[in-house]
């Protein structure tokens, strides 16, 4: 349903004796005016006013909606609602402190600051006044737990020392406590140590670490690329000077390759190192499994030779 803001001048509260919060009336004669300035109750372009010809009378329609239009807390602390309208928001009242006593204009007013938070936990700062701030406090100390909740209809959005707040628009507004068709479960916040109820669960699986060597036709499809890539074209080896050792047992005995790399050495044997003789210097010429080593010796030649 649409809402509409109605006016009406002390002159002519005679004629609205019959409005009472929650049921239906009929309303005959009165004005429309475009709807300007600041506290618009609601978002329609125009508000009406009582003249001196309006009548009120009674009517058989029951409907026991409150058409409420609640809005986010995103909303309000993102700064892209108009402040020059009301809002109706709700929230689990927390942070609740003392009321003060502070002098405004020259006179001493209550004051209560307090924090509301929604069901996504996103907070917003409330200060309420006079007998709203009395309300609230109240209900809060009785209620079991501190745990209740705040409808504040046709609230007013402040900026107050920087901060995004909410407030009551004088006596224009209204405070509920645990208005029905919310559960103040909905809305309660995790205490400041989260740690106490949060429940941490680790995986366990088999990861670890090993070294694979792949044939590059099979390393290929996994990596997408070559090892001809990765080597940056080339597929040789480091060389390696030192001495290399091959051994078998595939003969009668074992049998052993030695390569040296050296220009002095030219002998290759196959004959099992324990046959060999110890003493190297003598050459055995009677066997034909061998070759023949043959010791290269340099001869230094004299002047005039």
């Amino acid at each position: 349903g649409f809402k509409i803001h109605c006016t009406c001048k002390r002159l002519f509260f005679a004629r609205v004796r019959k409005f009472k919060i929650g049921e239906w009336r009929f309303l005959e004669n009165f004005t429309l005016h475009p709807a300007t300035k600041k506290y618009r109750a609601t978002s329609h372009r125009f508000k009406m006013s009582i003249v001196g010809n309006s009548t009120v009378s009674e009517s058989s329609l029951e409907n026991d909606d409150n058409f409420l239009s609640l809005t986010p807390f995103q909303s309000i602390i993102n700064g892209s609602l108009d402040s020059n309208f009301l809002i109706d928001v709700i929230g689990q009242a927390v942070d609740v402190g003392d009321i003060e006593v502070v002098q405004v204009l020259g006179k001493e007013k209550k004051k209560l600051e307090l924090t509301l938070t929604d069901t996504c936990d996103q907070n917003i700062a409330c200060c309420l006044w006079g007998r709203f701030a009395e309300q609230v406090l109240a209900a809060y100390k009785n209620a079991e737990e501190n745990n209740i909740l705040c409808l504040v209809r046709y609230a007013k959005i402040n900026v107050y020392k920087g901060q995004v707040q909410i407030t009551n628009a004088f006596e224009t507004s209204s405070v509920v406590i645990n208005p029905d068709g919310f559960d103040v479960q909905d809305y309660l916040r995790l205490p400041t140590n989260e740690l106490a109820l949060s429940t941490v669960t680790r995986d366990v699986d088999d990861y670890g670490e090993t070294r694979v060597m792949l044939l590059d036709t099979v390393a290929e499809p996994i990596l997408g690329v070559s090892a001809d890539v990765l080597l940056g074209g080339s597929l040789d080896e480091d060389d390696d000077t030192l001495t290399n050792v091959v051994s078998s047992d595939r003969s009668s005995g074992p049998v052993s390759l030695i390569s040296i790399e050296s220009e002095d050495n030219t002998c290759l044997s196959s004959t099992p190192l324990s046959k060999r003789r110890v003493d190297s210097d003598l050459d055995d010429l009677s066997s034909t499994s061998k070759k023949q080593c043959f010791k290269i010796i340099k001869v230094e030649k004299n002047n005039g030779e």
